[in-house]
């Protein structure tokens, strides 16, 4: 079976019992998935706020954020942006010619955060087969949000760009914390950063929108 087929039997099961509980069970697996990770034994990406290198506000050393990047959750702890740049934003150190050691320093010059939106490090194919969005958590990322606007770091005048078509198509956009945000759209459609083959192509139609 592969990662797919076992997402979508997963998903398939929960939907069953889902309806048999008049969507109890979805409520309860929404709250048990937020407060209590442990049981779950998916690793925390996030650490305290208190401590000031885990915090990307901080880390980035921000004045204001001009670009918010939303991306989904890195799979493990070693892979979160913050501690392993490059990856999936290769494509930035391209286009400002810098490193991969100089990247983080640049994006933070340049007024550029990075958010995961999702809570827990699951594969790509489980949150493809959520269809309801169960496994998405509003107060999560409301509560970034939250943070970093009472921190005069986001404003009305910043950007929000999803990393890629994917999360587009989820319309994770309509739910509360995000859909207050100033997304990148040409024509009324959102428009994400990487295009292409795995993404890796910088979106021409979101240049224009880089901070210089």
């Amino acid at each position: 079976m592969t990662g797919k087929d076992l997402a979508r039997t997963f998903y398939q099961e929960i939907e069953e019992i889902n309806d048999a509980f008049n969507g109890e069970l979805e409520k309860w697996n929404h709250n048990h998935i937020r407060n209590d990770s442990t049981n779950l034994n998916m690793p925390e990406i996030e650490e305290k706020k208190s401590n000031d290198t885990a915090d990307p506000a901080k880390n980035n050393n921000l004045n204001k954020i001009k670009l918010l990047i939303l991306g989904e959750a890195p799979l493990s702890s070693s892979q979160y942006f913050y501690k392993n740049p490059g990856g999936f934003l290769s494509i930035l150190a391209k286009h400002y010619g810098v490193s991969k050691n100089n990247l983080i320093k640049t994006l933070g010059n340049k007024g550029i955060l990075v958010l995961d939106i999702y809570k827990f490090p699951v594969p790509t194919v489980f949150y493809d087969e959520d269809k309801k969005n169960v496994l998405y958590d509003d107060c999560y990322i409301e509560e970034k949000i939250n943070y970093l606007t009472t921190a005069g770091l986001l404003d009305n005048n910043t950007w929000s760009v999803f990393r890629y078509q994917k999360l587009i198509n989820r319309n994770l956009y309509k739910h509360k914390a995000l859909h207050k945000l100033n997304f990148i759209k040409v024509n009324k459609t959102h428009c994400p950063l990487g295009i292409g083959a795995n993404s890796n192509t910088l979106n021409p139609l979101v240049v224009p929108f880089l901070p210089k």
